[in-house]
């Protein structure tokens, strides 16, 4: 599924979005004070695109690990929102699941969530790089807050 054209601003990130995704991290990591924030990205919604676009995001980090969910599209019309995920431990080594956009943003946080732990799964397992079907696109987390 092709990211539709977002011919206005991307709305920013929800109160509802942030309690969902924080929820979910609170519910994974058991209380251990993992906070999720506002952030803006820089992406390249389709690989024709020469541009990057600013897009909402919630960001968050996890021992070496950092995650982003940015909202890519939101019709105001409708209230079809499109998001996207990945993790990384580096510039170099960052990954995403194998679904570019999700319409559910429950679905992407669980997704993410259990791809970075099957992923940590596999690395202590096996210290072999592991093909995890999802390397990212080109993003840049902008700032700490958007306040």
């Amino acid at each position: 599924m092709a990211i539709p054209v977002q011919r206005e601003p991307i709305p920013d990130i929800s109160e509802h979005e942030m309690w969902l995704v924080q929820s979910t991290l609170n519910e994974r990591y058991e209380g251990a004070g993992v906070k999720a924030q506002k952030v803006d990205v820089e992406l390249r919604l389709s690989p024709a695109d020469r541009e990057l676009t600013t897009c909402p995001a919630m960001y968050w980090e996890e021992g070496k690990c950092r995650f982003i969910i940015a909202k890519t599209y939101e019709d105001k019309r409708t209230g079809e929102r499109l998001y996207y995920s990945q993790f990384f431990y580096s510039v170099r080594h960052n990954y995403g699941t194998e679904e570019h956009e999700y319409k559910d943003l429950g679905d992407c946080v669980v997704n993410l969530l259990k791809l970075q732990e099957e992923f940590d799964r596999q690395q202590t397992e096996n210290p072999e790089p592991v093909d995890m079907r999802g390397v990212a696109g080109h993003s840049v987390v902008k700032g700490p807050n958007r306040n």
